[in-house]
């Protein structure tokens, strides 16, 4: 049997040139380790449908696992997609599950996807596989039955990579939110289970290595994307309303009916950021002492942005687009200014 002969590629470069140089494995012959990685499964396939056991499963979601991750660190995402969508296959049913351990699989199956399908340049599946790792992730990390470095450090892991999935889609404001939800995890994950900090080391929660490295990194790598995310603000501008297309059906100010008689009604609208409950109950308070009408919009949905029910209903991780409903654009101009200053920072 041919032996598979490995060697490195030249290293994954890091937003700084201060973190550790990482290598990828390159595999020059491709076909035999296909083969020894095909006959591997089949046989742990074999094992599990015959004893369907947590011992057995795992072992065969790992060798799913590295499958796929051979062909992207070869750069041959098109192979990817079919060891990791059975990687997927295989996990998926755990949402109906009780949270386990098994979990994090489910989290690294959609990251691994999500990068697949990025690589491919179908953002739009890309994105839905990211979201679903850091909402996995999300859920591990808050409870305590489920909370462990694993969990913690997954979360930081997927956060930053649908960071910069965003950041370099043009979606600033969203990529923000991520990157700020870093910062706050690894500072909750200190106040919350008594990790300690000090200026010169910045994580002393876990013994093992890994996880000391990775807090390190998350936290450089998401302070300096946000810088990244300012300058770029700063050159395009931090205020770009936009015009939203209301029907004339949904309209009930009496001022815009009278002064607009179009079918549809042009209104002042601009991206908000909600990623916190100060940023709620301030937008709340700001809108409910206006004779104006707000709407909150995000995706398929637009709800009253004075009712404080109806804006905790939405994704508050995501960016929101906040319409002023008044045809004067000078007064809508000065009220969302107002409004994205203190929510957008």
């Amino acid at each position: 049997m041919m032996t598979t002969v490995k060697c490195l590629n030249d290293c994954i470069k890091k937003k700084d040139d201060n973190k550790p140089i990482i290598y990828k494995e390159s595999y020059k012959d491709i076909v035999e380790a296909k083969r020894l990685f095909d006959e591997y499964i089949k046989i742990l396939k074999e094992r599990y449908e015959i004893n369907s056991t947590e011992s057995c499963f795992i072992p065969l979601l790992d060798c799913l696992r590295k499958y796929g991750e051979f062909y992207l660190n070869e750069n041959m995402f098109k192979q990817a997609l079919e060891p990791l969508l059975l990687f997927y296959k295989y996990v998926e049913p755990l949402e109906k599950q009780e949270p386990s351990k098994l979990y994090t699989y489910l989290s690294v199956a959609s990251l691994l996807l999500a990068k697949t399908y990025d690589a491919l340049e179908d953002y739009d599946i890309a994105e839905e596989y990211y979201k679903k790792s850091v909402d996995t992730d999300r859920m591990l990390n808050d409870g305590n039955s489920t909370y462990n470095s694993i969990t913690y450090t997954n979360l930081l892991t997927s956060l930053c990579e649908f960071g910069d999935f965003c950041q370099k889609r043009g979606k600033l404001l969203r990529a923000k939110i991520l990157y700020q939800e870093v910062l706050e995890t690894i500072q909750n994950n200190g106040v919350f289970y008594g990790r300690e900090w000090n200026d010169v080391t910045v994580y002393h929660g876990y013994e093992d290595e890994t996880t000391v490295n990775r807090t390190e990194e998350a936290t450089r790598f998401a302070i300096i994307s946000l810088w990244e995310i300012e300058t770029e603000l700063l050159k395009v501008g931090k205020f770009r309303p936009t015009i939203k297309k209301y029907s004339r059906k949904l309209i009930t100010s009496p001022q815009i009916l009278k002064s607009c008689e179009e079918d549809d009604v042009e209104l002042l609208s601009h991206e908000i950021m909600i990623n916190s409950f100060d940023k709620i109950r301030w937008l709340i308070d700001f809108t409910s002492k206006s004779e104006l009408e707000f709407d909150i919009c995000q995706n398929r949905f637009c709800v009253d942005a004075k009712c404080l029910t109806a804006v905790m209903e939405l994704d508050t991780s995501d960016v929101c687009q906040l319409v002023v409903h008044t045809v004067d654009i000078d007064q809508a101009t000065k009220i969302l200014k107002e409004i994205v200053k203190m929510l957008n920072e």
